[in-house]
């Protein structure tokens, strides 16, 4: 299989000729009219590949490839040619302003229309003319016959209320027929303007490779070509669906495809990469992996965002965000074919299914929220090579909320939240605020005292963990201290307690949690935690 690669610099040297080299002068043109057949969708950018069979004679050929995407990059243009005694001597591309549609059934409404008002005025400027040489060969005639002497009066006054007459009538009716004509040029006129635009969105210009090629033979013989595009992409989109605690978590991966080259992709194969269409022949080099920011470095960053701001300005109607993907880049197989418009509009595939095994258990933070929060703890989802991206979570056949899958965390478990349980009772009681304000010297110390009682309400065993915090002890002079902690686990680092328990169906259990905090009394000390909301202003 022959193959060529065209550089960025080959094409420019040929894109910029003013014309036909002397070679192509004397190859006979072959145009090929391919709809893409397999579309590979990156998460920003596409990989568009026809193919077509293309027969071509003994010695030199133009085979032109019409139709394409104007939004073709000329440097990721590759060419294969099945046979072997087919020889490329060129390629470039060129862009096609002049080729438009006129079948395409968006605009033939619009075309009907504008051909209806047509007829209509040629209609009208037949009749205009007409009554216009009726009155020029009325005015024509009756001078002839003013300058007849003897006629009697009575057929001089017939004859000047007939002549006054009519031309009253052809009057009214060319004042008529102008009006007539006035509304219909204005309609045909913005008829025009509707159809420019539609023609610039659906039958915007169009590029076109052409393939300069020798052959030994009069030869039939496959031509492949592929090429990246702009404008296009994909981004995941989630189901969770988890019937009972139970069983597994049934994973729905999907993806929104957009696609705004200018080309409908009509039954195509569809493949969905996480790769980078940009990457070149050069080998790749590692940046700094820093944790803090996330696993790439602020100018690694920094160069993703101005990417991103690029395809914003040149895309106005579709939003682009960072996600995060795995460092080794994966591709999706869709099964069967499908057609994206381009529209810009966002539709819906599926990529994979599956179920995987899971660990539930509920998570509370009743000092903040009074619910129990359902956490399915899978694994086994690594192999599935996710992005990072937003899911619908149903529960029992109910639709919870929206949840989020991240990839970030390199962990063997993916958490997912799959929303509040009300069957889980929580109720956090202050026994005590400030059960006891003492003055100890040049400190102060205050006692805190709560209770907290869950309740498991449904007809299984549960695990749930209960989230509580204490101030942190970020000056050497606070101390914190426990009077009662009910078998919880205590995080110094972040002032986090928390406590794992198991509730049998129907079973209430109750936790003790006091404290005591000792300060300076120079302190302010915040006693409490607020939170910030929004609320009017009058």
């Amino acid at each position: 299989m022959k193959k060529i690669i065209l550089s960025l610099a080959f094409v420019s040297a040929f894109s910029q000729l003013p014309g036909n080299t002397l070679a192509e002068e004397s190859a006979p043109e072959i145009k090929v009219a391919s709809k893409p057949s397999l579309v590979t969708v990156f998460l920003t950018g596409a990989e568009l590949r026809h193919t077509a069979p293309v027969t071509v004679q003994k010695g030199k050929s133009l085979v032109i490839f019409t139709g394409l995407s104007s939004k073709l990059d000329p440097g990721s243009i590759i060419v294969d040619i099945e046979k072997k005694n087919i020889a490329i001597l060129s390629v470039y591309s060129t862009n096609n302003f002049l080729t438009v549609v006129p079948d395409n059934p968006k605009t033939k409404p619009i075309r009907d229309s504008i051909a209806f008002t047509e007829d209509a005025l040629a209609e009208i400027k037949g009749k205009i003319e007409s009554l216009t040489k009726e009155k020029e060969l009325m005015y024509k005639n009756d001078a002839i016959f003013g300058k007849e002497k003897g006629l009697p009066a009575s057929e001089v006054e017939k004859s000047a209320d007939f002549f006054r007459k009519r031309t009253m009538e052809i009057n009214t009716d060319l004042y008529k027929l102008s009006k007539a004509e006035t509304t219909l040029t204005l309609r045909l006129g913005l008829l025009m303007k509707q159809l420019n635009e539609l023609n610039s969105k659906i039958n915007p210009p169009s590029s076109e490779v052409s393939v300069l090629v020798l052959a030994g033979e009069n030869i039939t013989s496959t031509f492949e070509l592929k090429y990246r595009v702009a404008d296009a992409g994909w981004e995941p989109k989630y189901d969770i669906r988890v019937e009972s605690i139970n069983k597994p978590v049934d994973l729905f991966y999907r993806a929104n495809i957009f696609n705004n080259t200018g080309v409908d992709w009509v039954d195509v194969k569809l493949k969905l990469s996480t790769a980078d269409p940009m990457q070149g022949a050069q080998y790749p080099k590692m940046e700094q992996w820093n944790l803090v920011t996330g696993g790439y470095n602020a100018q690694q960053g920094a160069y993703q965002q101005s990417q991103m701001k690029q395809l914003k300005e040149q895309n106005k109607k579709v939003d682009f965000k960072t996600v995060e993907v795995d460092e080794l880049s994966a591709e999706f197989d869709i099964e069967q074919p499908y057609s994206i418009p381009s529209d810009s509009k966002p539709y819906l595939v599926d990529v994979n299914n599956k179920s995987l095994s899971a660990k539930y258990e509920y998570i509370s933070v009743p000092k903040m929220d009074k619910d129990a929060f359902l956490v399915a703890k899978v694994v086994g989802w690594n192999e599935l090579n996710l992005v990072s991206g937003n899911a619908s979570v149903y529960f029992n056949g109910t639709y919870i909320g929206q949840s989020k899958i991240s990839v970030v965390e390199i962990s063997d478990t993916l958490e997912l939240s799959l929303g509040r349980d009300s069957k889980v009772a929580i109720a956090r009681v202050k026994k005590s605020e400030v059960n006891q304000h003492q003055i100890i010297g040049n400190y102060e110390k205050e006692v805190f005292k709560y209770e907290i009682t869950v309740k498991n309400n449904r007809d299984i065993p549960v695990n749930i963990t209960i989230r509580d915090q204490v101030p942190l002890e970020n000056d050497s002079r606070i101390s914190i201290s426990f009077s009662e902690l009910s078998d919880g686990v205590y995080n110094k680092s972040n002032g986090e307690v928390s406590w794992n328990l198991t509730l049998q169906p129907g079973e209430t259990k109750k936790i003790s949690f006091n404290f005591s905090v000792k300060y300076p009394k120079e302190f302010a000390a915040k006693k409490k935690k607020f939170r910030t909301v929004s609320a009017p202003s009058f």
